[in-house]
């Protein structure tokens, strides 16, 4: 996911630098193929076809924003899963990139889209409920708003406590422990002009 990412970055600097990279010199494709066992071409490859797929996906997604409520990826072939709220089906769907063709499924009965769930994380109820909380995001894989603590907070929140939050919002939450607490940085302190 960071590879592409920093990949979507690349290909809006300038077209002269964007000319002098091709996947035998690009770190991002490099970094891509050696995790993946790939060649820089078939890396390259798939992360423009995982960009064309996401692209794609915008499209299709535009005509229903408020029954998007994720979806998932498998490669070789690249088929998109797309949760979707709701009851009406919606059919499979073919796109044929440059880079290969793109199935989506359409998964419907989804309780809530990612808008909702953005919605609640937005309404700074959870941050209040959580102050010392190391993040909160909306996980559009499985349709759930996870709130990381530390282990100390993780290990004094029980189970209960969260199913607590969930009826509150009625919508899931998860709280996970922090791989490794996080502190929050102080404003900067400004100095004046020497006198």
């Amino acid at each position: 996911m960071i590879a592409l990412a920093v990949c979507v970055g690349a290909s809006a600097l300038p077209s002269a630098y964007a000319q002098n990279v091709t996947p035998a010199t690009d770190p991002v494709v490099q970094i891509f193929a050696k995790k993946e066992g790939l060649t820089a071409e078939e890396a390259d490859r798939r992360l423009r076809l995982r960009m064309a797929a996401g692209e794609a996906l915008q499209k299709i997604v535009e005509v229903m924003p408020d029954r998007f409520a994720g979806k998932t990826f498998t490669e070789n072939p690249m088929v998109v899963t797309v949760r979707l709220t709701g009851a009406d089906p919606v059919p499979s769907r073919i796109v044929d990139t440059r880079y290969g063709r793109v199935t989506y499924h359409f998964v419907v009965g989804a309780p809530h889209s990612l808008n909702e769930l953005r919605s609640v994380v937005g309404s700074g109820k959870i941050q209040t409920l959580f102050p010392e909380h190391q993040g909160i995001m909306v996980d559009g894989e499985r349709g759930v708003i996870v709130v990381e603590l530390t282990e100390k907070d993780f290990e004094n929140s029980y189970e209960s406590e969260a199913l607590d939050v969930r009826r509150m919002f009625s919508v899931p939450i998860e709280l996970k422990k922090a791989a490794a607490p996080v502190k929050l940085l102080s404003a900067p302190q400004v100095r004046g002009p020497a006198r």
